[in-house]
């Protein structure tokens, strides 16, 4: 039994074909959206889950159908397809997938990505973001996703120091969304805000993120920890994020996969060591434990893992 859906977009400038064949209680799918606008590509998806969903289609075949998918974009097309669905995510942004975009890719990869997100939607990620966000929040994240940072290694040690005393100032007057804590971690190179965080510990004694934990559960600070933690140690933040997504009950998908397959071609062997260190176990081993068919047999072959 074959099902073939065709539409067009409304502006009649772009069309795909979505095409659905069942066969002996399984769906096989082909999804031809690779050059077309994300919403019109998000209209002919909804299709595919509604369709699949009816056919009663369990969870692993549809996170394997979404891994697959965004596997095989290019690099930039990727993240402007998760920075998309971060800041649509009801009902608050995904704060977590926009602050990783934007403080782990170099300068010229988020120029890159921020040109692939405007061929997609039509707008930037600047004016989706200020749009979808308030107050301070909005600040600190139209400011790290606009800013084009230095990216040499040179540092300054006295501005380090200088600025190492602004931070404890603020925080320890609690003005955490102080103007000066934003122009710091916004406009700095990240060599640079790594040396100003170091030279905050040796001069008073404590990580500077030990402060922020104090008060998480306020939305702005969390925020603003995710920054930091992305700046300083990707690869240790990147780690956490896997741990925290398979000691989840059910498992957090979208974590554990987002985090797999944007390393998969970088750094994956860098967080994969850092979580055998930690866990006492192969990050192998971990997904194997947690995760099921198709969706487990293509994580562990990106994690390197032969049958």
């Amino acid at each position: 039994m074959r099902h073939v859906y065709r539409g067009r977009h409304v502006l009649g400038e772009e069309s795909a074909t979505l095409e659905i064949v069942s066969s002996g209680g399984r769906s096989i799918w082909w999804l031809d959206t690779q050059h077309f606008a994300l919403p019109f590509c998000l209209m002919v998806v909804a299709i595919l889950l509604i369709y699949l969903i009816i056919r009663g289609a369990n969870p692993p075949v549809l996170i394997t159908q979404k891994a697959v998918y965004r596997w095989t974009l290019d690099p930039h097309d990727r993240d402007a397809v998760l920075l998309n669905v971060a800041i649509n995510q009801l009902p608050i942004p995904d704060y977590r997938v926009i602050i990783e975009i934007s403080c782990i890719r170099s300068h010229e990869e988020l120029l890159a990505i921020k040109r692939a997100y405007q061929i997609r939607c039509k707008h930037s990620v600047e004016e989706d973001l200020a749009q979808h966000t308030t107050g301070d929040i909005r600040q600190l994240l139209v400011g790290l996703v606009s800013v084009y940072r230095y990216d040499g290694k040179e540092i300054s040690a006295r501005l380090a120091s200088s600025e190492a005393e602004i931070l404890h100032r603020v925080i320890s007057e609690k003005v955490y969304n102080h103007e000066e804590t934003i122009r710091i971690i916004t406009t700095r190179s990240k060599a640079q805000v790594l040396a100003t965080l170091n030279q905050f510990k040796d001069d008073y004694g404590t990580k500077i993120t030990r402060h922020l934990k104090d008060d998480s559960s306020h939305e702005y600070l969390s925020v603003l920890l995710t920054a930091i933690r992305c700046i300083c140690d990707h690869h240790k933040y990147y780690e956490k994020v896997v741990r925290c997504a398979l000691n989840k009950p059910g498992t957090d998908e979208d974590s554990l996969t987002r985090v797999i397959i944007t390393s998969a071609e970088k750094d994956l062997k860098e967080i994969k060591e850092l979580f055998q260190k930690r866990n006492s176990m192969p990050l192998e081993h971990a997904v194997g434990k947690e995760t099921s068919g198709d969706y487990k047999a293509f994580l562990l072959t990106l994690l390197g893992k032969e049958d």
